[in-house]
C-alpha cells in the first residue's frame, strides 16, 4: 500500500508544481505581498506595494492586505528561509522564484497530502484501494483543485486543512489512536484553514459541533480540540489589533475598493440571505456551476444516500452534508457569489473534498459511470490549468467565450521547464509522459494488492443505464456549452466589459506573451466604441491601459526589427494619450503626464520618454518622481554617472520612499553586471550614510551589502 500512497502522492504533487502562472491577480497578489513584507520587513503593512493591488485595507495611514491571512503567515518563514539560506538572498523584491517556492510549500504540497487523505477516507468508508485512488485523482483533476493547487489563493490550502482537520476528528472519535492528541491537531488544523480563507468557517463550523457531540462525554479531548483552534485564532485576533485596532476587526471592514467596502456592509461582511438565482448558479450552469463544471460529484447524491441508510456512519453522513450545504448557502448569499475573476465557483473549494468523499460507498455500483464523468470532469479543468486561469465574470459561458480562444491564441501557462515562455506548450506535453508514467506504476502497485475479503462487492448496476445516464449528463454539459453565449447589447457598459476584460487578460501578459498585444490592442478599441458616451470621461483609467498597450506592442515591433509596425503603434500611443489627457479632469493632468512618462520611461523610445519626462517635469517640478524618472531613463540609456547623480539628488529628496530603495537596487545591480563593483559600493556607501536609515534601505543593504 505505501507504493500506492507514493505513485499517487508524485502524481497529484507534480501535477500542481508543473505550472508556473504568468500573472497572478489581485486575490492572490495581496497574499503575496503579505507574505513578503512578514518575511522581509517584520511588518503586516504591506505600504510598498499598495499601487499594485485593489485587495487593499487602510488602517493608521498604512495599507493591508484584505484577504485572509492564513497563507502569508504559512508562506513568510518559508520566504525568509530561501531569503536566508539560499542564492535567493540577492534576488530582487517579490521574485518569482521566491512566490513559486513559497507556493509549491504552502499550497501544491498540502494540495497532494489532500489526496491522501481522500484516498484513506474513501478506504474508511469501504471502497475497494483502485476505486479510492481513482475517487482521489478525480477529484485532484476533474475539480477546482486543478487549478488552484498552483495559485497562491489560499483556498485550496484551507481545503486540506479543514478536511484533514474533520478527518483527524472522526478518526478520534471512531476510537483510532489517542484522542486527545487527535483532537488537538484537529482544533489546529481545521483554524488554520479557516484562516487561509475565511469562508471556510462555514466547513469547520459543522465540524466544530460534531466534536461537541462526540467528545461531549471526554472533557479533555474537547478542551484539547479547542486548545488547538486558539491557536491560529489567536493569531488571528493579534493581526486584527495590530492592524485595525481591535480583535475583532477584520481587514474587509476597512477596505479600500469602494465597491467591496460596500458589498461587505450588506448582512454579515456580505452575507445576506441566499439568493435562488445564486444558488443556480453556483450549482449548474457554465460560468461557476459546481456540478457543471464536475458532473462526477453528482454521484455524491447516492452515496451520502448510502451513508445515511447506515446507523454505523449516519452522525458522518450528516456531517458531510452540513460541511456541504452550510458553505452552499453562505455562497448563495453573499454580495459576490461569482467569485470575480475566477473559474468555477471558489468560494466553494473548501467543501469539495467533503462532497467528494460521499461517492466512496458507490463507487463500485456505477464505476463506468464515475469513470465517464470524472473524465469530462477533467476535460472541463484541463483548458484553464493549461491556459489562463482567470474567467470574469461577465461571460455567461467563460470556457468557451474566454479560457479556449485565449489559449487558441497561444495563452499557456508557463512550466518549471521553462519561464517566461521558454518550453511553452512543449512543457505539457513532457508532463503528460511524466502523469502517465507515474499512473502506469499507480496502476501496477494496485494490481499487486491482495484482495481485501471483508469487502463485499456491490452489484454493479446495469450497463445500459450507466451509459445512458452518462450520454445524458454528457449532453447536459455539452448543448450549453455550444449554445449559451455573452451577448450585450451594443453600447451597452456590459458591452464595454466584454471586450475590456479580454483585452486585460491579453495585456497583463504581454510582456511575456507579446503575440496577444496586437489583439489585445483590437479589444480596447472595440470596448472604447462600445462604451456609452456618457461615461467615456469616468473611466480615463482604461486608456492608461490602452497606452501602455500600444507603447509595449511598438517596443515588440521594434525589437522584432519591424520598424514601419512600431511608429503606426507609436502614432495611436500618441493619439491615445491624447485621449487620455483629454478625458482627464485638469487637478489630475499632472499625475496623469507622471503616469505617461514613466510608461515611456519603461517600454517608449529614449526621444519620446525624455520628452515625456521633461512635460512631466513642467507640470509638476516639485515632484521627487522626476528624478527618478530621469535617474532610470539615463540608466536604461547606459548613462551610468548621470543614473547616480539623479539617485543621489532623489536620496536628499525622498530617501524614505520605497521608490529610492528600488531605483538604488536596480543601480546595483546594473554596476554589478558591468562589472563595476566599485560604483555599486559607492552607491551602498552612500546609502549607509542616512540616519536614521529607513526600512527601504535596510532592507537593500542586507540583500546587496554583501
Amino acid at each position: 500500500m505505501r507504493g500506492v500512497r507514493l505513485a499517487l502522492f508524485g502524481t497529484v504533487l507534480l501535477a500542481s508544481a508543473w505550472v508556473v502562472r504568468p500573472i497572478e491577480y489581485d486575490n492572490s497578489r495581496s497574499r503575496a505581498f503579505l507574505a513578503a513584507s512578514i518575511a522581509e520587513r517584520g511588518t503586516f503593512a504591506i505600504d510598498p506595494y499598495a499601487s499594485r493591488t485593489i485587495d487593499l485595507s487602510a488602517s493608521r495611514e498604512h495599507a493591508y492586505s484584505s484577504k485572509a491571512i492564513g497563507l502569508p503567515f504559512l508562506a513568510a518563514p518559508v520566504w525568509w528561509l530561501l531569503r536566508e539560506a539560499t542564492p535567493l538572498r540577492e534576488a530582487s523584491d517579490l521574485d518569482p522564484t521566491l512566490l513559486y517556492l513559497a507556493r509549491l510549500a504552502t499550497t501544491s504540497l498540502p494540495n497532494a497530502f489532500l489526496a491522501l487523505l481522500l484516498f484513506a477516507s474513501a478506504r474508511r468508508l469501504g471502497a475497494r484501494p483502485g476505486a479510492a485512488a481513482a475517487l482521489a485523482l478525480a477529484a485532484s483533476f476533474g475539480s477546482l483543485a486543478l487549478i488552484h493547487a498552483t495559485l497562491f489563493s489560499g483556498h485550496q490550502t484551507a481545503a486540506a486543512l479543514t478536511f484533514a482537520g474533520a478527518a483527524i476528528l472522526v478518526g478520534a472519535a471512531r476510537g483510532e489512536g489517542r484522542v486527545g492528541p487527535r483532537a488537538f491537531a484537529a482544533g489546529l488544523l481545521l483554524g488554520a484553514g479557516v484562516l487561509c480563507d475565511y469562508g471556510a468557517a462555514f466547513v469547520a463550523l459543522p465540524v466544530a459541533v460534531y466534536a461537541a457531540i462526540r467528545l461531549r462525554r471526554s472533557p479533555a479531548p474537547l478542551l484539547a480540540f479547542c486548545a488547538g483552534a486558539a491557536i491560529p485564532l489567536g493569531l488571528l485576533l493579534h493581526y486584527n489589533r495590530t492592524c485595525f485596532g481591535s480583535p475583532f476587526t477584520l481587514s474587509y471592514g476597512s477596505q479600500v475598493t469602494e465597491e467591496f467596502a460596500r458589498g461587505s456592509e450588506s448582512g454579515l461582511l456580505g452575507i445576506s440571505f441566499p439568493s435562488p438565482a445564486a444558488l443556480f448558479g453556483i450549482l449548474v450552469t457554465p460560468s461557476r456551476g459546481l456540478l457543471f463544471l464536475s458532473p462526477f460529484l453528482l454521484l455524491a447524491i447516492p452515496g451520502f444516500r448510502a451513508l445515511w441508510t447506515d446507523p454505523a456512519w449516519r452522525g458522518e453522513a450528516a456531517l458531510g452534508l452540513a460541511c456541504v450545504g452550510l458553505p452552499l448557502l453562505a455562497n448563495a448569499g453573499f454580495y459576490g457569489w461569482h467569485g470575480g475573476w475566477c473559474y468555477g465557483p471558489r468560494y466553494l473549494i473548501a467543501a469539495v473534498p467533503f462532497l467528494a468523499v460521499g461517492l466512496a460507498p458507490v463507487l463500485a455500483r456505477w464505476r463506468i459511470l464515475f469513470a465517464g464523468l470524472a473524465f469530462l470532469s477533467f476535460l472541463l479543468y484541463l483548458p484553464p490549468y493549461l491556459g489562463c486561469p482567470d474567467a470574469p465574470e461577465v461571460f455567461r459561458n467563460p470556457l468557451v467565450e474566454c479560457v479556449l480562444p485565449l489559449l487558441a491564441e497561444g495563452y499557456f501557462a508557463d512550466t518549471i521547464l521553462g519561464w517566461e515562455g521558454g518550453a511553452r506548450p512543449y512543457g505539457f506535453a513532457v508532463l503528460a509522459v511524466f502523469l502517465a508514467g507515474l499512473t502506469l506504476l499507480l496502476v501496477g502497485r494496485l494490481r499487486r494488492l491482495p484482495v481485501d475479503p471483508e469487502v463485499v462487492p456491490l452489484e454493479e448496476a446495469p450497463l445500459p443505464r450507466q451509459a445512458g445516464l452518462l450520454v445524458g449528463a454528457a449532453l447536459a454539459v455539452a448543448l450549453p456549452l455550444l449554445l449559451l453565449r455573452t451577448r450585450p447589447t451594443p453600447g451597452t457598459p456590459e458591452a464595454w466589459d466584454v471586450h475590456y476584460t479580454m483585452a486585460r487578460l491579453r495585456s497583463d501578459v504581454g510582456d511575456r506573451r507579446p503575440e496577444l498585444l496586437p489583439s489585445a490592442e483590437e479589444e480596447y478599441a472595440l470596448a472604447d466604441s462600445a462604451l456609452p458616451a456618457r461615461l467615456r470621461a469616468e473611466v480615463p483609467d482604461f486608456v492608461r491601459l490602452r497606452f501602455a498597450t500600444l507603447l509595449r506592442l511598438a517596443r515588440d515591433r521594434r525589437e522584432g526589427g519591424r520598424v514601419r509596425g512600431s511608429e503606426e503603434s507609436l502614432a495611436r500611443a500618441r493619439a491615445c494619450l491624447a485621449e487620455w489627457e483629454r478625458r482627464t479632469p485638469a487637478a489630475g493632468i499632472a499625475r496623469l503626464r507622471l503616469e505617461a512618462a514613466r510608461l515611456l520611461v519603461e517600454s517608449g523610445p529614449g526621444d519620446l520618454a525624455a520628452e515625456a519626462v521633461a512635460a512631466a517635469e513642467k507640470a509638476a517640478p516639485a515632484d521627487p518622481e522626476i528624478l527618478r524618472l530621469r535617474a532610470d531613463l539615463a540608466r536604461t540609456a547606459g548613462r551610468a554617472r548621470e543614473a547616480r547623480e539623479f539617485a543621489a539628488r532623489l536620496l536628499e529628496r525622498a530617501p524614505a520612499a520605497w521608490e529610492t530603495a528600488a531605483l538604488f537596487e536596480r543601480l546595483v545591480e546594473d554596476a554589478r553586471d558591468r562589472g563595476a563593483s566599485g560604483e555599486a559600493d559607492d552607491l551602498l556607501a552612500l546609502v549607509r550614510t542616512l540616519r536614521p536609515l529607513p526600512d527601504g534601505m535596510r532592507l537593500l543593504l542586507r540583500r546587496k551589502g554583501s
